[in-house]
C-alpha cells in the first residue's frame, strides 16, 4: 500500500466537530483503498513536525515579496530618471 493523500482542514460550522482541525490519510494498494480519520493528537504531532519549515517558508515568501516590491519601485524610478535625462538631451540606453 502507498499513501495517496494527507488532508487537514478546519471543520465547517455544520459538522459535528465544527471549528476543530480534522484530517484524513488516504492509502491504496492492490487490495483496494482506505481513508483513515486522523486523531486530534496525530494532527497536533504533524503540525509540530512541520512548524519550523512552515515558518521558514513564510519568511522566504515575505522576503521575496519585499524584493518584488522594491524591484518594481526601482524600475519606476529608473524610467522616470531616463525620461528626465531624455528631456535634457542626454542619450539613454533602454535595456531594462
Amino acid at each position: 500500500m502507498k499513501v495517496t493523500a494527507l488532508n487537514m482542514r478546519r471543520a465547517e460550522s455544520y459538522e459535528d466537530r465544527r471549528g476543530e482541525l480534522v484530517g484524513t490519510l488516504s492509502i491504496s494498494g492492490p487490495g483496494g483503498s482506505q481513508e483513515l480519520e486522523l486523531s486530534p493528537g496525530t494532527i497536533h504531532r504533524i503540525l509540530g513536525v512541520i512548524a519550523a519549515e512552515v515558518v521558514e517558508t513564510a519568511r522566504r515568501n515575505a522576503q521575496a515579496a519585499r524584493s518584488a516590491i522594491e524591484d518594481a519601485s526601482n524600475e519606476a524610478l529608473l524610467k522616470q530618471a531616463d525620461q528626465t535625462l531624455q528631456l535634457a538631451g542626454v542619450p539613454v540606453d533602454d535595456q531594462f
